[in-house]
């Protein structure tokens, strides 16, 4: 197992690294990536089998981190839009408040059964700022309702378990690592993304896994998804590809 293999004092430093990442994204003002990164490590630590006291201790760590943050050297832009875009949106309908104003108008147009694939209703409505990205969820349910949205939901939700079922069923601790790092990096932004659309938490550029539009970010969760494929099938001892000389993993 490679992480066992590392001296203590490397492991220490490592890890007292990468806790240090999120805190360099707090102090460059990336808030939202901040979060995404520092929940994907806490789940990395537990999968590392670090104990729940260091787990706990590392949530409330950064719970106070984001406080202080927002106390001391958030932009004023940043506490804005906290303010008004999330927890008031009225009181700024125009400004601040207006993306999740609109997402609420196409939420709300859709109803429960939605206005019918392809329907022209969203033309009559405000415009939606990237609703082919990080909003992508809005004009879906609005054409399609409470059961495109939930089965869409479910759907990412199912694939989220069975990657996370399948890591965590490995004996390797660098595997169910990486394994966890990857269930949270996209549940993060699948949770994210869908309680933004709610009004849950604020509206921030966290697109939706495997669904919003965007090169980058749309590769890299298939080149994950291929990264724990590949991974899964060296426990099993199952190769994806064979090669011509035998049934060796790749």
């Amino acid at each position: 197992m490679l992480l066992e293999k590392e001296p203590s004092w490397a492991l220490r430093v490592k890890t007292w690294g990468l806790c240090l990442l999120p805190v360099v994204l707090l102090i460059g003002h990336t808030v939202v990536w901040a979060v995404v990164l520092g929940g994907t490590l806490l789940v990395m630590f537990l999968g590392a089998g670090f104990s729940r006291i260091k787990i706990i201790a590392g949530f409330v760590a950064g719970l106070l981190a984001a406080f202080l943050y927002l106390a001391t050297l958030a932009p004023p832009y940043i506490t804005t839009r906290l303010l008004y875009g999330w927890l008031k949106p009225l009181a700024d309908p125009t400004g601040a408040g207006y993306l999740l104003l609109t997402i609420r108008q196409h939420l709300a147009a859709g109803g429960t059964f939605g206005a019918g694939i392809g329907n022209d209703q969203a033309a009559l409505l405000p415009p939606l700022p990237e609703a082919s990205r990080e909003l992508i969820l809005a004009p879906v349910m609005q054409q399609t309702g409470w059961p495109g949205g939930l089965i869409l939901m479910t759907f990412l939700l199912a694939l989220l378990l069975y990657i996370f079922r399948a890591f965590n069923r490995t004996d390797d601790l660098y595997g169910r690592v990486l394994g966890y790092g990857i269930t949270a990096f996209l549940g993060i932004r699948f949770a994210w993304n869908t309680a933004m659309i709610f009004g849950l938490l604020p509206v921030a550029g966290i697109g939706l896994p495997f669904v919003s539009y965007g090169p980058s970010f749309l590769a890299l969760d298939f080149c994950l998804v291929a990264l724990a494929l590949n991974i899964t099938a060296r426990q099993s001892g199952r190769a994806l590809i064979p090669d011509g000389g035998g049934n060796d993993p790749i």
